[in-house]
């Protein structure tokens, strides 16, 4: 019997398993793709969401920091990360205080970082002579102008510009999984 090669890299007799797990990728991929959509119709509703989603990773963290700061050996280490997971806690508590506030917050700071990035890859592009840099300007260049898009709109555009981030990001990784899901469950001959 001849061995097949299979979508996931290895070798198998039978693309029985592909198969099934190109039917949870592709279920997975249109669970994400609705929730995408719908961000998309409720954008304020989907900023809220991705704020108390950091509030919520935040409290995890401070947790996790906490327990950490129990079984580190020695106070002064003990003490940093108490400290540190203390600010996690009064952070996460602050977005379920004013979510507003601190999306006004999240989103200028993804301004800021939009923006620097963008003045690094421009400065990459021209210190040095390297391949593509015009590429780099060009990228650079859209990202200043996306951050000055940002500031502009600041702090009006906050709750809906996170949540058209968050659908955006459902939509494509839904849409990244329908196409795994498809090309999992496609015979040999006929992959995308």
């Amino acid at each position: 019997m001849r061995a097949e090669a299979s979508p996931l890299g290895g070798f198998t007799e039978d693309n029985r398993l592909a198969r099934k797990m190109g039917l949870w990728f592709a279920l997975a991929g249109i669970a994400l793709l609705v929730l995408g959509l719908f961000g998309a119709a409720n954008l304020i509703i989907a900023g809220i969401a991705a704020t108390y989603s950091v509030g919520i990773a935040m409290l995890l963290g401070s947790i996790v920091q906490v327990a950490h700061a129990a079984a580190v050996r020695g106070w002064a280490q003990s003490a940093i990360w108490l400290g540190a997971g203390l600010l996690y806690l009064g952070a996460g508590l602050a977005v379920f205080y004013d979510p507003l506030f601190a999306a006004r917050l999240f989103v200028l700071l993804l301004a800021a970082s939009l923006a620097g990035s963008g003045l690094l890859r421009i400065a990459v592009a021209a210190g040095k002579r390297v391949r593509g840099r015009g590429w780099l300007l060009l990228s650079g260049s859209v990202s200043i102008v996306a951050a000055l898009a940002i500031g502009l709109g600041w702090p009006g555009n906050s709750l809906w510009l996170l949540g058209f981030i968050l659908a955006f990001d459902l939509g494509m990784q839904g849409i990244a999984l329908l196409l795994v899901g498809q090309t999992l469950r496609a015979k040999r001959g006929d992959r995308i």
